[in-house]
């Protein structure tokens, strides 16, 4: 049974949508639901569904940073997308993270009905997968495998791209011509290599799934796979991540978080997130949450929200500015959004405030 987890700031259409899903798939689980984007976050980590629908416009945070955490972090995990905006900035991200739809506000139930089929369909292929991954390879297959695998992990953290390739070539060719390995096999021997390569990415503080570029290393592989196959995308991958971890390793010699953080302190009502602050400094959006978040005791998206609250706060307090002003001076285009995010964060709206 597949689990969903609904994370939307608006009751009416949080149950509307779990009205749909029981008429039409009522053998799937909905585990939760959270009306803001770090509630949603922080159920998501705790339950793990298989399938999450989220609004992107909501308080905290937004759609498009969840999206972004999302693919980072959980790229086998289907995302599907509702908006009340025909927006290509909120269509482009929810593509770029790999959502299955993108649905715009008030729900269909016919395009939510097969948005969701599309899910589930989309787990299935990934669990057949799965399973083949865990076969069992004979002892001849691991003695070898592990022997190259040593040699290919001594060469990454030299970032020796030609070396790895070597290694890894000379692999797959040894068990090839000493082995009939059928598609399962080499699948599991994909994976071995896979997981050489994570942990090395962990020893540089990142997680594989947030280096490359193509989320879901497994689901996308043919279902026959032979030696080329296997040799061809693990050359690929980890290609693209000893490229992105050399760029890495450049950016930790010169950024200058201080310099980031007074930035923020200038420009939070500016539309900024972690993503345009990596951008603009030059660095990797993986690399300057942790190293952020471990200086400063708080990530990007809590100071901006903590500066324009402050902000916010202060503004309230002179009855001469209406709020909707206010909520554009702190970096607000949306008052009611602004409103909410106010109210979550004093626990009482502006205007309750001000009186």
């Amino acid at each position: 049974m597949a689990k969903l987890l609904i994370v939307e700031d608006e009751s009416l259409v949080r149950d509307l949508i779990k009205k749909f899903v029981a008429q039409a798939i009522p053998d799937m689980e909905i585990i939760g639901e959270a009306d803001n984007g770090e509630d949603g976050l922080r159920m998501i980590q705790e339950l793990n569904p298989d399938i999450v629908i989220t609004d992107m416009k909501m308080p905290l945070l937004d759609g498009i940073e969840l999206l972004r955490i999302l693919d980072s972090n959980q790229p086998n995990m289907k995302v599907i997308v509702l908006s009340g905006y025909d927006d290509y900035k909120y269509m482009h991200q929810a593509l770029r993270s790999g959502a299955v739809e993108y649905l715009l506000k008030p729900v269909d139930p016919g395009q939510l009905t097969q948005a969701l089929q599309l899910c589930l369909k989309e787990l299935q292929h990934y669990r057949h997968q799965l399973s083949e991954v865990l076969v069992t390879l004979p002892p001849g297959i691991l003695a070898i495998l592990n022997d190259y695998k040593k040699n290919a992990a001594a060469h990454l953290n030299e970032l020796a791209i030609k070396s790895v390739e070597d290694v890894l070539t000379a692999c797959i060719s040894h068990l090839d011509s000493q082995f009939d390995c059928g598609s399962a096999q080499w699948l599991r021997i994909y994976h071995e290599f896979l997981i050489t390569l994570e942990q090395f990415t962990a020893m540089e503080g990142l997680e594989l799934n947030g280096v490359l570029k193509e989320k879901d290393l497994l689901g996308h592989m043919p279902s026959k796979l032979n030696a080329s196959d296997v040799l061809e995308a693990i050359k690929r991958i980890y290609r693209e991540a000893m490229d992105f971890i050399l760029v890495i390793r450049r950016d930790r010699k010169k950024v200058d978080l201080q310099q980031i953080f007074d930035y923020v302190q200038q420009h939070y009502a500016d539309d900024i997130s972690l993503g345009s602050l990596a951008q603009r400094f030059y660095v990797s959006r993986e690399y300057l949450s942790k190293s952020y978040k471990l200086q400063f005791r708080e990530n990007i998206m809590e100071q901006i929200i903590r500066l324009r609250m402050q902000s916010a706060k202060s503004w309230v307090m002179k009855d001469d500015i209406q709020i909707k002003h206010i909520a554009k001076r702190v970096g607000y285009e949306d008052a009611s959004y602004f409103d909410k995010v106010f109210k979550k964060y004093y626990g009482v709206s502006p205007s309750e405030m001000r009186k």
